[in-house]
């Protein structure tokens, strides 16, 4: 009999601790839920704002949420009320958002899309509060446009609109002539406006045939410049030689004095070769200043037709003669 009684106390206990299991199963399951449940809804390190709007077409959930240009988070939902709609996002928690805060929507490109900007002010937190259609700015739409536009018809009197219509059609019907004459004078102007078109065309194509015969000789152009710069280097040394050598004579003549009697003898024939000398420089002088100065110009003018490939083109190393200096007597680097 003992061995009877006990076997059903066994089982029932057994069925107890069954049971209890279950129900502490039942209650970790409903736990883990509602903290999944509360981490979907209400996600560590985030915050909710919201804000009113009359017009959210511009909007959708989603839509990037910036502040200072950063995103800090998106838009959540849309919730429809009565007067307005009222936009929820989730940002960052560590962003502070005052209670004067401000929104503005705003266009993200030039083919569309929009996000949203806190413009955070205020000293104390918004705690939950929702930002008033006040401190709101959207886009604006067509529908707003026309709506706030001008209505300028309203004072408009039908009546004599209709009298003025009557009054250019009679006259248009009774001066067909001037209506020809103003059609012919339009077919004027588009005449001319072709013919300046076919100009502008004409002018383009030897301006495009200018470049390309440039591009073609640009290395004979390049060279040509070279010989310039090297003809100019060589006449200035020369230049300042001539005129050391002018300074040196002087020196010698002055060093020549206890000689001078032979000059008093032969002064006519000295005199004569000093003139003689001194006219060849001077004729010498004034042909090459000439020569010089159009060098000059043509080098000019062939500088500026190169500047929009320069001599860079032809050598990457290319050093022009007027880049070197050589010290001479009397002229200095």
């Amino acid at each position: 009999m003992p061995s009877l009684t006990r076997r059903p106390r066994r089982v029932r206990d057994f069925s107890e601790r069954q049971h209890a299991i279950g129900l502490f199963a039942i209650v970790v399951t409903l736990a883990i839920i509602a903290a999944a449940t509360y981490v979907y809804l209400e996600p560590p390190g985030q915050q909710v704002v919201s804000f009113e709007s009359t017009d959210v077409a511009s909007l959708k959930t989603g839509a990037d949420v910036r502040v200072a240009g950063v995103s800090v988070g998106s838009v959540d939902e849309l919730v429809l009320g009565e007067n307005s709609v009222e936009v929820r996002a989730k940002i960052d928690d560590s962003v502070f958002v005052g209670d004067t805060t401000s929104v503005d929507v705003r266009l993200l490109t030039a083919v569309g899309g929009y996000y949203v900007t806190l413009l955070p002010n205020g000293k104390d937190a918004l705690d939950g509060a929702v930002i008033p259609q006040s401190r709101v700015s959207v886009p604006y739409s067509i529908a707003d446009v026309l709506q706030q536009a001008p209505r300028i018809t309203d004072a408009v009197d039908p009546v004599d609109v209709s009298a003025d219509i009557e009054q250019v059609a009679s006259g248009l019907s009774n001066n067909a002539q001037s209506v020809g004459s103003v059609i012919s004078g339009l077919d004027s102007i588009a005449e001319v406006m072709n013919h300046q078109r076919e100009q502008i065309t004409t002018t383009l194509n030897l301006a495009q045939s200018y470049v390309h015969t440039f591009n073609v000789n640009r290395e004979y152009v390049f060279a040509l410049m070279k010989k310039i710069e090297l003809v100019l280097a060589r006449y200035n040394a020369t230049w300042q030689g001539f005129n050391e050598t002018y300074q040196l004579l002087g020196e010698i003549l002055e060093r020549v004095s206890p000689i001078a009697w032979f000059y008093y003898d032969n002064r006519a024939r000295v005199k004569e070769a000093v003139t003689t000398l001194r006219t060849g420089f001077r004729s010498m002088q004034e042909q090459m200043n000439p020569v010089i100065d159009q060098l000059t110009s043509i080098l000019t003018a062939l500088r500026g037709i190169a500047d929009r490939g320069g001599p860079d083109d032809v050598g990457k190393n290319v050093i022009l003669a007027s880049d070197v200096c050589v010290p001479l007597p009397g002229k200095g680097c």
